[in-house]
């Protein structure tokens, strides 16, 4: 046995775990790197393991647009792995293409993480290394099963097994595996011992951050989450409804219905974030939706002036929509002060200097569901309150704006987004309601 030619002394076992501790942890929790050829081609058997399953192998985007990012991230040149590039070169789109018009790189990528997810989902499956691509990223990360040989890099084993001449790696690869139990277990000892140092020290009580604290009322439910997306009939021009007395317009089943690029681009950003997540979601137009559908399941409302069910369930709210009959000025009125009208925009100006955003997370008292609405004055509104939504950053500026118990109380927060070149910029909490 090679260990039987080691020096073990209780500073060597704790020196060779702390050394050990950040790689098993970039195994176990982030993904490893593969560096050597024997690594990368696992990585490829994978990727052809992946995409003979039935849920790839009858598209052509889907393994063009994998095989790209897997190639591009074993060669180092994540910095390639931009939306405008893959648009370009996976998806033949002119260097100039606005990815804002034209989503089809996040479209593609955000059921490609379905997929992944449903593949893996399978037990047949839970041995085989792992891909992951994360919520509005285009790298993926891989990472293999505690129980699969190349659950640990050769690197990390040679950290604690040397190589002595004579050996190969096949008999330290087996001799670190059949020990692996035993050093991970030194391992969360140190790691325990350092819990309650840490929890002497600060000695506060664990509190989930705001992004997790937000969304798991709806998440906890075993129900998919339903979507509503704002939507307008492909003929004629746009309909807003009033927001004082809306009523559910009335389309025929044989008209379609379209979703501007403002709305798509959220609604596909939060489908996807979800489903990468594991959590089941279902999409749908308003215009096909009725009050049955949202009682059935936890709901996520997007778009105020073109989705009735929003305007319809946020009239009661402190916070909720209003607008002149002209629909020349759309605002955001606090029925605690109905004369101010500090969050509001001009639908007369082109080229608007900023927009505002009503985001709220309520049981709602009809439906008796859990209800988040996502809702822009304008279109640009819309897309800035799901960056903050998914962005564990953003959200965390709640606890500095909100009360300290906003967790576990109804919430409304708005938002006020600068347009930059016609962009929304980063959201900007404005004011913060809870009951």
């Amino acid at each position: 046995m090679i260990r039987s030619h080691l020096t073990v002394t209780p500073y060597s076992l704790l020196l060779n775990a702390v050394e050990l501790l950040p790689m098993l942890l970039e195994e176990t929790k982030i993904g490893w790197t593969p560096t050597t050829n024997s690594e990368k081609d696992a990585v490829w058997r994978q990727v052809d393991r992946l995409l003979a399953d039935s849920s790839f192998s009858r598209s052509k985007r889907y393994p063009t647009l994998l095989r790209f990012m897997v190639s591009r991230t074993l060669d180092g040149d994540t910095d390639s792995l931009k939306e405008r590039i893959l648009g370009i070169e996976i998806f033949g789109r002119k260097p100039d293409y606005d990815s804002t018009q034209d989503p089809i790189v996040r479209v593609t990528a955000a059921e490609l993480r379905k997929r992944i997810v449903r593949y893996y989902q399978d037990p047949e499956h839970e041995h085989e290394l792992r891909f992951d691509l994360p919520a509005g990223s285009y790298i993926p990360q891989f990472r293999a099963s505690a129980d699969s040989a190349t659950a640990v890099p050769l690197a990390a084993q040679e950290a604690v097994y040397p190589l002595r001449q004579g050996d190969s790696p096949k008999s330290v690869t087996l001799t670190f595996l059949s020990s692996r139990t035993a050093w991970l277990w030194l391992i969360l000892g140190v790691c325990g011992l350092v819990i309650v140092a840490a929890a002497l020290i600060f000695s506060k009580a664990y509190r989930q951050d705001a992004f997790d604290a937000f969304w798991q009322p709806l998440i906890i439910s075993k129900q998919p989450i339903f979507i509503c997306t704002a939507d307008q009939p492909v003929v004629g021009n746009a309909m807003l409804i009033d927001a004082e007395h809306p009523v559910q317009p009335l389309f025929s089943n044989r008209i379609a219905h379209i979703m501007t690029a403002d709305t798509l681009v959220p609604v596909v950003d939060l489908s996807g974030s979800l489903s990468s997540r594991g959590h089941a979601n279902k999409v749908q137009p308003q215009g096909r939706t009725t009050f049955s559908d949202l009682g059935s399941s936890p709901v996520v409302l997007v778009g105020a002036f073109n989705n009735f069910w929003t305007l319809q369930f946020t009239k009661s709210l402190r916070f909720h929509f209003n607008n002149d009959p002209a629909f020349k000025h759309l605002w955001i009125e606090d029925s605690q002060d109905p004369a101010h009208r500090k969050w509001s925009v001009d639908t007369t100006v082109q080229d608007l200097s900023e927009d505002y955003a009503l985001v709220a997370r309520y049981r709602e008292p009809s439906t008796r569901q859990w209800t988040v609405v996502v809702a822009g004055l304008g279109g640009k509104g819309n897309i800035a309150a799901i960056r903050f939504l998914l962005s564990r950053e953003h959200m965390s500026e709640l606890d500095n704006s909100a009360p300290r118990d906003w967790r576990s109380k109804n919430l409304e927060i708005i938002l006020k987004t600068n347009l930059i070149n016609g962009d929304a910029g980063p959201p900007q909490i404005e004011a913060v309601h809870t009951w």
